[in-house]
């Protein structure tokens, strides 16, 4: 599930976070990125999704790009169930 929201006043975001579970392996895995070094990604557009190796970055799935996260401000982005393991992603701005 995607959450798409406006922020009134966002301010600078400074971090995406990531926190996913794999069940399978009985692991959770935690991901900080700082915005600065999303900025820098020549299209400033990416996807995230769970291919069964963790949470990758792909513009053709789900088109999201740095601008729509700096508009929207802080808060939870991605919530999602693996349909076929039952692994958990959960991804916000601060």
């Amino acid at each position: 599930m995607i959450h798409r929201r406006v922020a009134a006043n966002p301010g600078e975001l400074q971090t995406l976070r990531v926190l996913a579970f794999d069940p399978e392996a009985g692991k959770l895995v935690r991901v900080s990125i700082p915005f600065w070094i999303l900025r820098l990604v020549p299209s400033r557009q990416f996807t995230m999704f769970n291919n069964h190796r963790g949470p990758e970055f792909d513009s053709d799935r789900l088109h999201l790009t740095v601008g729509d996260l700096e508009q929207a401000g802080p808060g939870l982005v991605l919530d999602a169930r693996d349909r076929h393991d039952g692994g958990l992603v959960l991804v916000w701005a601060e």
